[in-house]
């Protein structure tokens, strides 16, 4: 039995300690866009006369907001009522131009940053001295707004007194230091003292070099960002605002992996709670989306393609890492339904292909009707191609050839259809009458789906595959030469008006264009350019339809045209999903931050509920927007960095397969891929000693350059190759019997080498605490022998991020039960040469 006590001393200058901390805002004024005087709230703070004006929510801001009274002011006082400490300010600048912001108070160093124009942030004081008048200042005046004046109220510092268990002593120093004791007990008597510190100034500047290994790396030695999880007093779709010790933006959802609950939530709304219509079938089978909180339909287009066909992506990989089957029969319903009532006929101009757009409400597509978009009888090219990879997808999922049958025939229809593209005409057109063929809008960007299905149907020898060969390299060079060079990403929402003149550009088609070209273990392959070409992609993206940053978040809008001052969430998430992937590919942590608060800030579009609202302003629920292109790119965010799945479960995170059927139980998992041939990543909870393919063995190896598997012990990833075989299973089999001496001491860097088992140097993987960083380098391993009689085993002290595991009662293993933030260092990066698609 392993008894550990732990003691924390929190200990800092000044001989103030902070038992109690609030924020200033301005959310529950009855009467915005009026004059702040007096004390608010009564008792804390006085604003004096004539100095301030409460502001109600507009431009970047998500609520009301305090700026200066007066036109060409630049600064202005509060007073505490009592002395407080001012810990931070939020702040927007609304101007054109950067603008200088100051904070001061007596006692206290002056703060000084530059927000550039329309960004949120929030101001750290790092002061530690009570005060009463705080002068706030601004370069350009009341175009700066703030909101959120934290405080803490100061008291005098106890001495603090150890519990009986503790060996620790603390001395009272400048800088914040928790001090921890870990004491370990067992009938053999072995000990271990991990004795972690911390500083309150976050610091993570290491860069990590993917690697992948089967022996455990050892524990990075930058410091992890601390976590405060400070509540503001600011709100967003209803939830409060939290951000970290550095103001970045924390997902609203309360444990270790907001990014599953998310998914779980969303997938929960569709298949429980969505409601039939009173024809008898799935409101999402006639509409394209529902206003919330009120209820009821819009009067607005349905989009039924390219949903199922998102539905198809979030399926492929939702169903592997939840085991969950009946997520198969909702997303069939759907592709069926397409199937029977929005086909075009066999004798049209284009036959047998998906329209794209139909009436709200109606029951059988034939386009939107309205002569400004698609029309009666009209369809677009890109859709077709997109709903035709979805379907021979998911064949490969089903087996049902019905699928496969309506791609090739798909396929067979765009090969008929192709044209010479230029800078003004696509090699298929946007919009076109499917029954005569009457081209109804030149031009969109958005190939590269029709792309995927020519290369599915070429890797399969599916159809004309000679003929599909030629029109996939002509169309994938005209969007490399095109689009990828000018940026007229243009062409792909089906509600919005015809655009002649190329003005509307969208997000969309270039992040799933750079998701194709990272798909491939090499992106050379399709884009010797990809190094230079994804970072700009995602620049651009940021650029031309960035939002904020909101604490340090990036919002992404859907298009020019349209349609948010908040982004939208499932845009904001493809972003994200992005930026995960190129930091899988690099290695650059810059990407990892910018993807972590991207998803953070797409978390707040959903509610407890399963509601994901399309865009916070709009009021309406996208059943798009808000779940089928929403899933997908939480699920391809934890594939990219395992951390953010849960560490105390068994998932299959992306296989460059289909995956058919999979099966989990305790301590293994089966699973069946479409191909004989995949690369596989899962996080499990358990050590594997055992993989095979058919039956056979595969090896443990240091790499996937051939077949085998790779597991890191300190990550709970493993990634595997397979090259001969669709039925994978993964085991914890009984290894061979052997006790530890008893009077063994474990040591701090010793290795449990049991017999035939690899040799693995486990280190614990800390956490930040609420307010300060811990880095934890002690470990407590042990060294067994097989020729040992004892019958007692001595446990390893536990890291404070561990649970005790044991394979079989035999061989003592440290498995991490939480993992760091996004800003933390890595856990483990796998080889650029490692699948992703």
């Amino acid at each position: 039995m392993l008894a550990t006590t732990i003691v924390l001393v929190f200990v800092l200058s000044n001989q103030f300690t902070y038992a109690q901390s609030a924020v200033i805002s301005f959310d529950n004024l009855p009467n915005p866009n009026s004059a702040l005087e007096g004390q608010y709230p009564a008792g804390i703070a006085n604003w004096g006369t004539n100095k301030w004006f409460v502001l109600a929510p507009s431009g970047h801001s998500f609520s009301n907001t305090a700026a200066f009274a007066n036109q060409g002011v630049i600064s202005a006082t509060f007073d505490f009522v009592t002395p407080l400490i001012l810990t931070s300010v939020g702040a927007v600048n609304e101007g054109a131009a950067s603008s200088t912001v100051s904070l001061s108070c007596a006692g206290n160093s002056p703060v000084t940053q530059i927000i550039g124009s329309t960004q949120s942030v929030v101001l750290p004081t790092n002061w530690t001295v009570p005060c009463t008048t705080i002068s706030v200042g601004a370069s350009n005046g009341w175009l700066t707004h703030f909101d959120d004046f934290a405080y803490e109220i100061a008291q005098p510092s106890v001495t603090p007194t150890a519990s009986p268990t503790s060996t620790s002593t603390s001395t009272p120093t400048s800088t914040a230091t928790f001090t921890a004791t870990a004491t370990a007990t067992a009938s053999s008597t072995p000990t271990s003292t991990s004795t972690p510190t911390a500083s309150l100034s976050p610091t993570v500047s290491a860069t990590f070099t993917p690697t992948s290994t089967s022996t455990a790396s050892p524990a990075p030695t930058a410091t992890p960002s601390p976590i405060a999880t400070q509540i503001l007093g600011s709100t967003f779709n209803n939830h409060a605002i939290i951000v970290d010790a550095n103001g970045g933006l924390l997902s609203w959802l309360s444990g270790p992996y907001p990014y599953d609950q998310l998914v779980k939530l969303a997938w929960n709304y569709i298949q429980n709670t969505v409601p039939n219509t009173s024809a008898g079938i799935k409101h999402y089978l006639s509409y394209c989306c529902f206003y919330e909180p009120a209820g009821g339909t819009p009067n607005w287009y349905h989009n039924p393609a390219s949903l199922y066909a998102a539905f198809v992506d979030s399926l492929v990989t939702s169903y592997p890492y939840s085991g969950n089957a009946s997520l198969i029969a909702t997303v069939k319903e759907m592709l069926d339904y397409q199937l029977a009532h929005g086909t075009t006929p066999a004798d049209w101009s284009w036959p047998n292909v998906p329209f794209a757009s139909s009436v709200n409400g109606e029951t059988t597509y034939t386009g939107d009707k309205s002569p400004e978009r698609d029309g009666l009888n009209g369809i677009e090219a890109d859709k077709v191609g997109e709903l035709g990879y979805a379907y021979l997808r998911f064949w490969e999922l089903t087996g049902d050839t019905v699928y496969r049958d309506a791609a090739v025939s798909i396929a067979n229809t765009l090969v008929a259809k192709v044209r010479v593209g230029d800078a003004t005409h696509s090699p298929w057109p946007f919009r076109v009458n499917g029954q005569t063929g009457a081209v109804i809008e030149e031009y969109s960007a958005n190939m590269v789906l029709a792309v995927r299905l020519f290369d599915e149907l070429i890797r399969l020898n599916i159809g004309a595959v000679g003929s599909y060969k030629s029109v996939r390299d002509q169309v994938w060079t005209w969007v490399l030469t095109y689009p990828m060079q000018n940026n007229q990403w243009n062409g792909y929402f089906e509600d919005i008006i015809h655009d002649a003149s190329l003005v509307n550009k969208n997000q969309l088609t270039p992040m799933e264009t750079a998701r194709y070209i990272l798909s491939f273990n090499d992106p050379a392959v399709v884009d010797p350019q990809w190094q230079v070409h994804i970072p700009a992609l995602l620049d651009w993206v940021r650029i031309t339809f960035g939002r904020g940053p909101y604490y340090s978040a990036w919002a992404i809008d859907e298009q020019s045209s349209c349609c948010s001052s908040y982004g939208l969430g499932s845009h904001t998430a493809r972003w994200a999903s992005i930026n995960a992937l190129m930091y899988e590919r690099t290695g650059d942590i810059n990407y990892k931050e910018a993807a972590y608060r991207a998803f953070n800030y797409g978390s707040y579009f959903a509610d407890s509920q399963g509601v994901v609202q399309a865009a916070i302003d709009l009021g309406n629920v996208w059943y798009t927007d808000g779940y089928a292109d929403y899933i997908k790119h939480y699920m391809s965010g934890m594939a990219s960095i395992p951390e953010w799945s849960p560490a105390n479960e068994n998932h299959i995170l992306r296989s460059s397969s289909i995956i058919s059927a999979v099966a989990y139980a305790p301590q293994q998992i089966s699973y069946t891929t479409f191909d004989a041939a995949s690369r596989d990543r899962l996080r499990i909870n358990f050590i594997p000693t055992q993989v095979t393919v058919e039956g056979i063995l595969l090896p443990q190896r240091t790499d996937l350059n051939q077949e085998g598997w790779v597991f890191n012990p300190a990550t709970g990833v493993l990634d595997i190759r397979h090259d001969t075989g669709t039925h994978i299973v993964i085991n914890n089999l009984p290894l061979p019997t052997a006790t530890p001496t008893p009077t063994q001491t474990p040591t701090a860097t010793a290795t449990l080498t049991p017999s035939s088992t690899p040799t693995a140097t486990l280190e614990p993987s800390p956490t930040p605490t609420a307010t300060a960083t811990s880095t934890f380098t002690a470990t407590a391993t042990h060294t067994s022998t097989a020729t040992s009689t004892a019958s007692v085993t001595p446990s390893p002290t536990l890291g404070p991020n561990e649970t005790l595991v044991r394979i079989d009662n035999m061989m003592p293993t440290l498995m991490p039960t939480s993992l760091p933030t996004a800003t933390s260092p890595p856990e483990q990066t796998p080889e650029a040469t490692q699948p992703v698609g």
